[in-house]
Formats: C-alpha cells, structure tokens, sequence
C-alpha cells in the first residue's frame, strides 16, 4: 500500500503514494483519483435536496424507514399529507379508503328489518361491516323474536349502499330452528338493502329463527 508522499495546501495538491490529485474546491463536486462526493451530504441537517430530490425540513423531526433488502418506490400517485396510524380517511390522490383499513378493525352497524309483505311483531338485528376502496363485507345476525305477519322474504338494510343487483353476494344460515341455508339479492334503485330468500327461494324466516350471514358487495 502506498504512503502519503506529500500534502500542499497552497496549490490544492495532494499525492497518494506517486499519483498527483489535483482538488478543484471551485467546482460543486470534489473528485479524488475517479471517486466523486456530490453535496450536498445526505446527512447534513440543512441539506434540502438531494442528488435532485427535494426535501423538506419537518418542524422538529421526521424518520423514513425502509427496511433492508426492499425498495422504496413512488410513481404517478403520492400519498400528500397523511398519517396512516391516526387518519381515519387517508387520500391517495384522489382515492379516499376506507375508514378501518388502517386499524383492520370492522365496524358495528344496526341493520332495519322488514318483510316482503306483511310485518313483524318483534325483530331485531345488528352486524358489522369494514370498507376497502370499493369493496364493502359485512356480517350480521337477525332475530325473529316473533314473526307476526312478515312473509315472502327477509329484508335488511346495507351499512352503506351498493351498487345495486348483481353487484356482490350474500350467503348465511338459520341458526335456531330449521339449519336451513339461505341468499341475499342486493336491491336496484338506490341500493340500500338486500332481501334474504332460503335456498329454495322460500320465505327463510319464523318466530324464534336466528339468520346468521354475511356477504360483500361493491360500494356505490
């Protein structure tokens, strides 16, 4: 390994073993023997771009993290302003998500029950739903305290509306009295319920009768 022969401050010389390296402190790059230091330094607290990479100064302080061997890569869309730990609504130039896509959590909601024709005497329901861009499942329970009149098929209304007939699925059980197997038509116009027939396109329903179901659909 070569010794350092000699330094000169005056005529900005320097000599790694016999090799001459002139530094041009004039220029923004300072280039020793092929290796070139382009500044601003990355780690200089002031720095506000790099290599053509603007940045700017948080009030106190800020971390970016990517973990090793990944590659952080960000295209046309930018995610602007948002903090995705306590954001209920985060935009993604333009696409908002859904309220729990951060948390995972779901989201209680109490369905409206009615009949195709007639009325019930007791009824109640409740169930829970999370949304993803478009996508919307939910889960949910009806009890048929007392069936009264209702008659023909079960009808309940959605946590947000669909995009209407065709647009998603519904399938669950009757869970109390019969075991009986029954489906879901999301309604068309405004899409704000879904009727619930048993497999045999029967009314699914009865005093002391539990639906258990659940389903997804594609968001108005």
């Amino acid at each position: 390994m070569g010794s350092w022969k000699k330094l000169t401050l005056d005529d900005d010389t320097i000599y790694i073993g016999t090799t001459s390296v002139a530094l041009n402190r004039a220029s923004a790059a300072l280039t020793l023997a092929g290796i070139t230091l382009t500044t601003p330094d990355i780690g200089v607290a002031t720095a506000t771009s790099v290599n053509k990479v603007t940045i700017t100064q948080p009030a106190t302080s800020s971390t970016l993290t990517i973990i090793d061997g990944k590659t952080l890569t960000v295209e046309l869309n930018s995610l602007i302003n948002q903090d995705l730990t306590t954001d209920a609504s985060p935009t993604f130039a333009g696409l908002t998500i859904g309220t729990t896509l951060v948390t995972g959590a779901w989201t209680s909601f109490t369905p409206t029950i009615t009949a195709v024709t007639g009325t019930f005497t007791t009824v109640s329901a409740t169930g829970y739903w999370i949304q993803i861009g478009k996508i919307v499942h939910m889960s949910f329970i009806i009890t048929i305290t007392t069936n009264g009149t209702a008659a023909g098929g079960v009808i309940m209304t959605l946590p947000t509306n669909s995009k209407g007939y065709g647009r998603g699925f519904v399938i669950g059980r009757e869970d109390a009295a019969t075991g009986k197997m029954f489906t879901g038509v999301y309604g068309g116009g405004a899409g704000t319920d879904v009727s619930l027939y048993d497999y045999a396109n029967a009314y699914p329903g009865g005093t002391g009768y539990v639906l258990v179901g659940g389903g997804t659909y594609e968001g108005a």
